[in-house]
């Protein structure tokens, strides 16, 4: 594929090709750059899961999501929390300590938690949200 031309007189032109990766490339450079991954946290996931054992009215499969999370190395602590209640399924809380709201299980049944991160700022805790979002 070429990218650029000879018009003449020692002239050089850019090719339709040229100009498009031109034009990526400088959209590219152009862009803020992407948040780095939260640092992950020197806990075992069993310690991350400060949910009570007690017998609650849960969804089903409750435990096994609340482990995957406990999994996930920027996660310092799950935990119930009746004001994470919302019509979205993650969102961010507090960007500034890390803290996201995650809701599990169907609308009658929900369980509402808190999840704890290392994530410092909108744009770390979005990354993380948007992981879990697409996590099932």
């Amino acid at each position: 594929m070429r990218t650029v031309e000879d018009v003449g007189d020692g002239m050089m032109c850019l090719t339709a090709a040229g100009e498009m990766l031109y034009r990526v490339a400088r959209e590219r450079l152009a862009m803020p750059p992407r948040p780095e991954w939260p640092p992950a946290v020197a806990r075992p996931p069993a310690e991350k899961n400060l949910l009570s054992g007690e017998e609650h009215r849960r969804p089903r499969g409750w435990e096994k999501y609340v482990e995957r999370l406990c999994l996930i190395d920027c996660v310092k602590a799950v935990r119930y929390d009746a004001s994470a209640v919302s019509s979205e399924r993650v969102r961010v809380v507090d960007p500034e300590n890390g803290i996201l709201a995650v809701c599990y299980g169907p609308p009658d049944n929900l369980l509402p938690l808190r999840v704890e991160t290392t994530a410092r700022g909108p744009e770390q805790c979005e990354l993380v949200a948007d992981y879990l979002r697409h996590r099932r």
